[in-house]
């Protein structure tokens, strides 16, 4: 689960205000990434994550697909959420710092937000046979809109 707050990046909110991202019917996937990669709010597509986990130990480049996605509005509040995401560590296990949200429907792939999957900031790891759940937070979802 997250231990960071769940950080949207620059280009987000034009994203989907532009109507790319599509948060009531695209697909939408979790990505984990190493300590050697440096968040910067500036990153607008996928293709600007480096370092990400490699096809290894349970981890598939790319991530995995969030389930359950939805986009819905309580009175004057809006929220992303979905289900959360399980990887099983095997073999030497996995090693990440941080989890990146993005659509994976939309050219380009555009990020979404990522957040610290340790608050010191360190490494999580998952030993093999361990599972690495990664998820939104519980009442909050992934992030709120709100109408004033």
């Amino acid at each position: 689960m997250a231990v960071g707050l769940f950080v949207l990046y620059d280009s987000f909110s034009e994203f989907m205000g532009d109507g790319l991202i599509d948060l009531d019917d695209h697909v939408f996937k979790i990505a984990l990434v190493t300590s050697t990669y440096t968040w910067s709010a500036a990153h607008d597509l996928y293709n600007d994550i480096t370092n990400e986990l490699t096809t290894a130990n349970g981890y598939t480049i790319g991530g995995g697909t969030l389930p359950t996605v939805t986009w819905v509005r309580t009175a004057n509040i809006t929220k992303f959420t979905s289900g959360n995401f399980v990887w099983t560590a095997s073999g030497a296990g996995i090693t990440a710092r941080r989890a990146i949200v993005y659509d994976d429907t939309a050219a380009g792939k555009p990020l979404l937000g990522s957040y610290l999957l340790d608050d010191a900031p360190a490494n999580l790891v998952t030993t093999s046979g361990n599972q690495l759940t990664v998820g939104p937070h519980p009442t909050n979802g992934w992030f709120t809109h709100q109408v004033n």
